[in-house]
C-alpha cells in the first residue's frame, strides 16, 4: 500500500479512490440483496468487498498509529532518541493487525477492537468453511455474511470519528489558519489597507 519512500501523514488516507469505490459497490451489491432475492455470488461479492475494506481499515489504523508514536517520541526526545515501529512488517492478515492494533490505547480502542475480532471471526466462518460445509449448514454461512456489512459500516463511523479528532489534534494549524484568513479577507472589505 505505501511506498517505502513516501512520507506517512497519520490519520489521512491518502489515495483513496480505489477503497471508496469497493465500498460504494459492496453498498450497492448489499442494498440490491435486500430488495430482491439474492443469489449466493451476490452476497459472497458483497462479503468479499467488505473484508478487504475491513483490512484496509486496520492496516490504516495501525500505520497512522505507528507513525504517531514515531512522530511524538521524535518531537519529545528532540530527535535524540524515538519509537519507530513503522520499520516493522507491514503485511499482516486481519487478525494480525487486530493483534498489533491491541497494543495501542487510542479513543474507542475497546469496541473497535470488538469490531474487528467480530468480523474476522465471521470472515473465518465463511471463507475458512465454505468449501467443507453441506447444504444444512449454509444457513449458518448466509447469517454471517449478512452480519458482516452492518458491523464493517459501525467500524467505518467508529475509525473515521477517532480519526477527524486526531486530525484536528495532529493539524490544528490548517483550522487555524483558514479562521486567520477569513478575518483577515473580511477585515480588508472596510478599508484598502487592511486595517481597522
Amino acid at each position: 500500500m505505501n511506498d517505502k519512500n513516501q512520507k506517512i501523514f497519520p490519520f489521512t488516507h491518502g489515495d483513496f479512490e480505489t477503497t471508496t469505490k469497493l465500498l460504494g459497490l459492496a453498498r450497492i451489491l448489499c442494498e440490491n440483496s435486500k430488495k430482491e432475492k439474492a443469489d449466493v455470488s451476490n452476497i459472497l461479492g458483497y462479503t468479499i468487498l467488505y473484508v478487504s475494506i475491513t483490512e484496509y481499515l486496520a492496516q490504516y489504523l495501525l500505520n497512522s498509529l505507528r507513525e504517531l508514536v514515531k512522530n511524538n517520541t521524535y518531537i519529545g526526545f528532540y530527535g535524540m532518541m524515538y519509537i519507530d515501529e513503522t520499520k516493522r512488517r507491514e503485511k499482516f492478515t486481519l487478525g494480525q493487525y487486530v493483534n498489533e492494533l491491541k497494543k495501542y490505547n487510542f479513543p474507542d480502542c475497546q469496541e473497535i477492537i470488538r469490531l474487528f475480532d467480530e468480523i474476522t471471526k465471521l470472515r473465518n466462518i465463511v471463507f475458512h468453511n465454505l468449501s467443507k460445509m453441506n447444504r444444512e449448514e449454509i444457513p449458518k454461512i448466509d447469517k454471517s455474511m449478512e452480519e458482516i456489512p452492518q458491523l464493517v459500516e459501525d467500524l467505518i463511523i467508529k475509525i473515521d470519528t477517532i480519526s477527524e479528532g486526531f486530525r484536528k489534534m495532529i493539524y490544528p494549524k490548517k483550522a487555524d489558519e483558514k479562521k486567520t484568513e477569513d478575518k483577515t479577507v473580511n477585515s480588508d472589505k472596510g478599508n484598502p489597507n487592511g486595517t481597522t
